[in-house]
């Protein structure tokens, strides 16, 4: 009886260690997409690009995407009205 019950202890706790264990997210590199949709590495392309990563974003202290895009080069933001209004988002070279 006592190793039927440590038998059957030893399942109980067995999928709690397990679960514990996760695997790391993998870390995948920037790629940029085209307007043609293709995938090109960041480091092959040959225009002005801007990566904006998770630490950016919780180094600025961003709680909306607006204020993370005003910082980046040729990207206007323009708010009409307070947070949770419209906004639009003019891009150089697109007008």
């Amino acid at each position: 009886m006592k190793v039927h019950l440590l038998f059957l202890g030893f399942f109980l706790f067995l999928p709690v260690s397990v679960r514990g264990a996760q695997a790391p997210e993998p870390t995948l590199p920037p790629v940029f997409v085209t307007s043609t949709r293709t995938e090109t590495p960041l480091q092959e392309v040959t225009t002005s690009a801007s990566v904006i990563d998770a630490k950016d974003i919780e180094d600025q202290q961003a709680k909306m995407v607006l204020e993370t895009l005003r910082r980046v080069p040729g990207v206007d933001v323009v708010q009409s009205g307070s947070n949770g209004t419209s906004a639009t988002i003019f891009i150089r070279g697109s007008d």
